[in-house]
């Protein structure tokens, strides 16, 4: 296993000890003073202003645009942010405060059978007052008009409408194409292959397309079943953000 995946094993499993430590269930904690390895920091990628703004253009409403721009303005965590409401935001200060959490989880962990579940309070258990910008105070105050106390600020876009999947209709010879970056074990893999969609882990274009192709012809074999859309997000009932975005 490359380090990553070790480090995150070793994660849990001394999380699973600390339990049964505190518990009195065992005596010994096995993952005391065992080293993992070193696992590189790597460098953040920081967009362009031309690049968030095509990302930006490229958002479907005006909603998730402003939660895009909340989250930029605020730094909330993703779960933070969705689960914001309209009682979060105090419209005669222009103060958001951080309350709540929104987590997901596979339903048959959740006692409630849903795929998100909600802590009453943020991961670092203390809640937070975030003070808005003049012109970011405006915006939300404006768009949380006709809202209830309770709702959410941002709801998901409406998901009767089929996602659209990209399908090539032909592809480039791979050994045009050149070589991934190497990857974590200093591999490369030509561009426009599976391998180097799955092992080299490259999100060119070109092995997108590999891999969209090859699913495509299992499918059509009767291998795979399609993705259904109106599968893709659950509803969930209100407290639970099933309809954040």
């Amino acid at each position: 296993m490359n380090p990553p995946t070790i480090r995150y094993a070793m994660t849990v499993l001394s999380a699973i000890f600390t339990t049964a430590l505190n518990d009195q269930i065992t005596f010994l904690h096995p993952c005391m003073g065992v080293k993992t390895p070193t696992v590189a920091t790597k460098r953040r990628r920081i967009i362009t202003p031309d690049q968030f703004g095509a990302l930006y253009d490229a958002i479907g409403t005006r909603e998730l645009q402003l939660l895009v721009e909340t989250d930029v303005e605020t730094g909330l965590r993703w779960g933070e942010l969705i689960e914001l409401r309209k009682k979060d935001i105090d419209l005669d200060t222009g103060v958001i405060t951080v309350s709540r959490v929104a987590g997901e989880l596979a339903a048959k962990f959740n006692p409630d059978g849903q795929r998100f579940f909600v802590k009453q309070y943020p991961k670092d258990t203390e809640w937070r007052a975030v003070t808005l910008s003049e012109h970011m105070f405006d915006q939300l105050a404006e768009h949380t008009r006709g809202l209830k106390p309770n709702d959410l600020l941002f709801k998901a876009p409406d998901q009767s409408e089929p996602r659209r999947i990209h399908r090539p209709e032909s592809l480039p010879d791979p050994d045009t194409l050149g070589l991934t970056e190497p990857n974590d074990k200093g591999r490369r893999y030509r561009h426009g292959t599976t391998s180097g969609y799955g092992a080299g882990a490259c999100r060119c274009q070109h092995c997108k397309d590999a891999c969209a192709a090859y699913r495509a012809e299992r499918r059509a074999a009767g291998k795979d079943s399609p993705a259904n859309p109106d599968n893709s997000t659950p509803t969930v009932t209100s407290p639970a953000p099933g309809s954040a975005a």
